[in-house]
């Protein structure tokens, strides 16, 4: 039984040692951009999320809102298209790439882009996302951008 216990407080002790706060996913709160009347449906709201996610992914989420004066509450769903999403990465704050548009394949609420814009070398760097959602309006589409908080590797 003491045998047990002494394990059980070094291994208490061990993962209170490791550093607090360290996570491997970082994302943005959910933002409002804009509102708009996508053809054929009210008032929507355009809102977005981007973050950093597992070891240097970038991420963006695009999403419809039913309008709420921008609260980004109640989702709304859209037709093919209507929504898009692209990522831009960046590396101890230098820009690596885009992934260029995305739009939505399928009637949706929310489309999300995952996709890999820099390379993670041996040391530590720090990585965040510029995450552009967009939303059809006619023959073209609106846009806003979020940036997702910084995450170290």
């Amino acid at each position: 039984m003491r045998r047990r216990g002494i394990v059980a407080l070094v291994v208490a002790a061990y993962v209170l040692a490791l550093p607090a706060g360290v996570s491997a996913t970082r994302y943005s709160n959910v933002t409002w951009f804009l509102n708009w009347i996508p053809s054929g449906f009210p008032a929507t709201e355009l809102c977005g999320q981007s973050g950093i996610v597992d070891t240097a992914r970038n991420y963006n989420q695009a999403l419809s809102k039913v309008w709420n004066y921008g609260a980004c509450g109640a989702s709304r769903v859209l037709p093919a298209t209507f929504l898009g999403s692209a990522v831009y990465g960046y590396r101890d704050g230098n820009y690596c790439g885009n992934s260029g548009y995305y739009y939505s394949t399928v009637a949706t609420a929310g489309w999300q882009l995952w996709a890999t814009m820099c390379s993670n070398p041996a040391g530590s760097q720090s990585f965040h996302t510029v995450g552009t959602s967009l939303g059809k309006a006619g023959s073209g589409y609106l846009a806003g951008s979020v940036t997702s908080p910084a995450q170290s590797y």
